[in-house]
């Protein structure tokens, strides 16, 4: 910025939500229509679903006509409740990809019984009201009624920026919300103007991403689960631990040579990620914390499940189940056949698959 702009350059510091970006649309200070990003030029009209978002207004303090863009998304103990009143198939992989399906949804009554809410973070665009600067349009909307991102910071130079990313990342865990980085803008309108954008992204602003959050936990034990290929997957059993804002019981070891190139064994104290802030994972062994009582993890010669043969080929990591009649190898294949990825079937989940068998 320095180099393109002669005058001081004065920046806000901003969470990146880890939710769906939105449009809002406001006549008269009215809402008529949101829209997701879609290809950034076309988005999917989703007006209906975002009314039962109870933090977006119906009606503006103001009678303004003014198009707004936000973050939906739902928040890390609202995630939480939600999952804990599923079964253990059932459960969300992660609020994120929640947030977005439940916005996707055709029927709204789904997405109303949804903890969904919404932070709005920046004006697209307003025929009545001229800003100077972004933190200056940020208070307007706050004053207009919107659940603006509560995470905003005037830094009068880079100095300033770098304290608040700092600031962001030591409070992150402890926010309300997930995060997947800060976001660093310009605050001054026409030096933004005058900086413009590429195809893809705006030359004013950048995102900064935080390395994984990692706690340790213990190795309690390691679990084979059976694919419907006939896959045996080793599963790490975890001593329960919250991790970016979730809390992590289990992760998959992936094969056997996983487990002896993290030199692995159960009772370990180990590291765990979230690999991009979503999926668990094993990052490392604490070998300084082994006691001697570890146990040393061997695959098993014979399926777990139906005490078929197994082999594992030549060049590949995978040991699998070649037994025909596997109770597991079935019920996945039955799960895939009657589901979206198989025969695009909507609606007919695990549950009711195991009540056809």
């Amino acid at each position: 910025m320095k180099k393109d702009i002669t005058e001081d350059v004065k920046y806000v510091v901003e969470t990146k939500i880890d939710g769906l970006s939105v449009a809002l649309e406001y006549k008269k200070g009215v809402f008529v229509r949101g829209a997701t990003r879609g290809n950034g030029q076309v988005g999917e009209d989703i007006t209906e679903n975002l009314r039962t978002i109870k933090h977006i207004p119906k009606t503006l303090k103001e009678p303004v006509d003014i198009i707004v863009r936000g973050e939906v998304f739902i928040g890390k103990e609202e995630f939480e409740r939600l999952n804990d009143e599923l079964e253990e198939g059932e459960k969300f992989a992660n609020a994120r990809n929640l947030a977005a399906g439940s916005l996707r949804q055709l029927d709204s009554s789904i997405c109303k019984k949804r903890p969904l809410d919404i932070f709005i973070f920046n004006v697209q665009k307003s025929k009545d009201i001229k800003f100077t600067s972004h933190y200056e349009s940020l208070l307007y909307m706050e004053k207009l009624g919107f659940n603006v991102n509560p995470v905003k910071i005037l830094c009068s130079d880079i100095k300033e920026v770098i304290n608040a990313i700092n600031k962001i990342g030591e409070d992150r865990e402890f926010l309300s919300f997930g995060i997947d980085g800060a976001v660093v803008k310009v605050d001054n309108l026409e030096q933004r103007e005058f900086l413009g954008t590429t195809f893809k992204v705006p030359k004013w602003a950048v995102a900064y991403k935080y390395p994984p959050e990692q706690k340790e936990t213990i190795l309690k034990d390691i679990i084979c689960q059976v694919g419907r290929t006939g896959a045996i997957t080793p599963m790490a059993i975890l001593e329960p631990v919250k991790v970016a804002g979730s809390t992590i019981s289990k992760t998959t070891l992936h094969n056997e040579d996983f487990i002896k190139e993290k030199g692995l064994k159960i009772g370990d104290t180990v590291v765990i990620q979230k690999a991009g802030d979503v999926i668990p994972e094993v990052v490392k062994a604490v070998k300084t914390k082994r006691t001697g009582k570890e146990k040393t993890f061997v695959m098993p010669t014979t399926c777990p499940v139906c005490g078929g043969p197994v082999i594992r080929e030549e060049g590949e990591a995978v040991t699998r189940c070649i037994g025909i009649e596997c109770k597991a190898r079935n019920l996945r294949n039955i799960i895939h056949f009657a589901s979206k990825e198989g025969m695009n079937i909507e609606g007919l989940r695990r549950k009711n698959n195991r009540a056809i068998i």
